[in-house]
């Protein structure tokens, strides 16, 4: 049997999800208080640019030892060592900047008839902003300030929009054609600490994926000065180069090497990009996004350390306290795991049966350790969706996420113990959302059926030891249904409160032990919307609205399969 490594720097899975607090009835707006941790999108108007993931496989021959990309298909890149510089030189004397995600919610909805069977049509639009406490904004004044001006054009900008499309909308479904329209800005963020603030915007803003866009945003937190592309690199033509023979070595497609060439073509250019040069700043590299085709974002991994000869390397190794590192396109994180000056290399090894199946884990650091996923915990038909080095309060941990199609991730879990190095310690199941570097408040997705098939999101922490652990009872999820009968309910009051039958209803999110989901009726005078709590528990594969089964209350509720 060969030993295969999977590697592949995981695209952002699913969605990034906003915490819920309490809204008004014109418009709701929903809250999360956490750290620099997710990725962001922003940008002073809406913008035309599509966005883009891909994961897709390749498959070729090789003498050496090969290291593999699990997938439908193996994909094999043929390992080569780069050269550590001494530049690159990592302390822990940064610290997180707290901030808080404000989520401003404003939707209506309208029943039509869908051969027969009635459903919910939606207009929504949801817009990701940025608040601080007044001490923060005291202390980074200059930065806060360009948040504060460029979100709230971009607020007055979907708000426009929103009250332009109203009438359209609501034309669509008089005649028959009825449309979701959906308008969102989502934040992606990459760090948030006292050296840098970088995130990623990402607008559906023309109520159709073929025109979302993403626009990247690096900023000094101490001062508010953009960093530039220009900032970072110091020789675009060595960097160019380099960057090519990175990714085409590495464990990428044909489709993904032409992008790179793109990417790599455009950084020779001042200014005048085909495809502008997007680009994230993290703890060990830079994090490149390619958009194209107004899909999903291709996000390539460059660590520093390899290409001190063609950027600034001042920009990166500061880390706050904890933090989160995610593998490169060999599958690899080089780290300095036992703080002495030494960079260590982790990454994961597979084994496979005689159908491509990976029948064995291995995680390997400096091919000297390794320790193995027990027979047991394994489960058949898994592929690796990426890796995680995780710095806790008191070790490091490290996740090898493995996922089935259409199920969630089983995220195989490593604790440094010590000398001897990693011992595995069990596996949990979610599946990450986005990049997210702050151990201390990170979300986990899982499927939900509450009001239909989709994903819900929770917040967990990884600071106090290597299994995540809620830090919050409540998941998110968004859905929309149609009252089929006058449900009763509670108003945001706690006065009691009667849905009437015909009523589109937006779900917020739910206990996770079950007893009340909050959701909103959804009218066209947005006045006359109602915050609504209601009782619900899940029993078995029923999910009970009221004590009754939700498809005896609820029309248009969306299964998957």
């Amino acid at each position: 049997m060969k030993r295969l490594i999977a590697v592949l720097l995981s695209a952002s899975m699913v969605l990034a999800l906003a915490g819920c607090g309490k809204k008004d009835e014109k418009e709701t707006k929903k809250t999360k208080k956490t750290k620099a941790t997710e990725v962001t999108e922003e940008t002073e108007e809406p913008d035309t640019e599509p966005e883009t993931e891909t994961e897709t496989e390749t498959e070729t021959e090789t003498e050496t030892d090969p290291i593999i990309i699990s997938g439908d298909a193996g994909r094999i890149a043929t390992p080569k060592d780069y050269p550590i510089s001494d530049d690159f030189v990592i302390s822990h004397d940064a610290e997180n900047v707290y901030y808080s995600r404000i989520s401003k919610f404003s939707a209506y909805g309208e029943p039509y008839d869908n051969n027969g069977s009635t459903q919910a049509c939606l207009m929504l639009e949801e817009i990701d902003e940025i608040r601080f406490e007044p001490e923060e904004k005291d202390t980074y004044s200059q930065l806060w300030n360009t948040f504060e001006a460029r979100f709230s054009q971009l607020v007055i900008n979907y708000d426009e929009l929103y009250e332009k499309l109203l009438p359209q909308f609501c034309d669509n479904i008089a005649q028959g054609k009825a449309k979701d329209y959906t308008m969102k800005e989502k934040l992606t963020f990459f760090r948030t600490d006292t050296e840098y603030f970088s995130f990623m915007i990402k607008q559906d803003y023309d109520c159709d994926m073929e025109n979302a866009s993403i626009k990247t945003y690096n900023y000094a937190t101490s001062d508010g000065r953009e960093i530039s592309f220009n900032d970072i690199v110091t020789d675009k033509q060595g960097f160019s180069d380099f960057f090519i023979e990175y990714i085409s070595n590495g464990a990428y497609d044909d489709l993904e090497i032409r992008q790179a060439r793109d990417l790599a073509g455009n950084m020779l250019v001042d200014n005048e990009f085909a495809f502008p040069v997007e680009f994230l700043l993290g703890y060990d590299g830079i994090y490149f996004v390619y958009c194209e085709n107004n899909v999903y974002p291709t996000i390539f991994k460059i660590p520093a350390m390899y290409c001190a000869d063609y950027i600034d390397m001042s920009y990166f190794g500061k880390t706050p306290e904890n933090y989160t590192l995610s593998n490169d396109g060999y599958g690899r994180i080089t780290w300095d795991i036992y703080e002495d000056g030494v960079l260590e290399e982790i990454h994961p090894e597979f084994v496979t049966d005689e159908y491509d199946s990976i029948v064995g884990i291995d995680l390997v650091m400096d091919d000297l350790m390794r320790v193995s996923v027990p027979d047991a915990d394994l489960v058949e038909g898994e592929q690796f969706m990426g890796m995680k080095l995780v710095k806790g309060k008191y070790t490091y941990y490290v996740y090898i996420s493995m996922a089935l199609e259409e199920d969630a991730c089983n995220n195989y879990v490593f604790e440094l113990t010590g000398s001897a190095g990693f011992e595995y310690v069990g596996k949990f199941t979610g599946n990450f959302t986005d990049t997210w570097y702050d151990p201390a408040q990170f979300v986990l997705t899982q499927y939900s059926e509450v009001f239909g098939t989709g994903i819900a999101g929770r917040d967990f922490s990884a600071v106090n030891g290597p299994i995540p652990e809620p830090i919050s009872d409540y998941y998110y999820k968004d859905a929309v249904v149609v009252a089929a009968k006058d449900i009763p309910c509670k108003d945001q009051s706690g006065d009691d409160y009667t849905i009437p039958a015909g009523t589109v209803v937006f779900l917020f999110g739910y206990e996770a032990d079950g007893n009340e989901l909050e959701a909103m009726t959804l009218n066209k005078d947005a006045t006359k919307n109602k915050l609504v709590s209601i009782d619900y528990a899940i029993d078995g594969y029923t999910v009970l609205i009221n004590g009754e089964n939700q498809d005896d209350l609820f029309e248009g509720i969306r299964y998957a399969g």
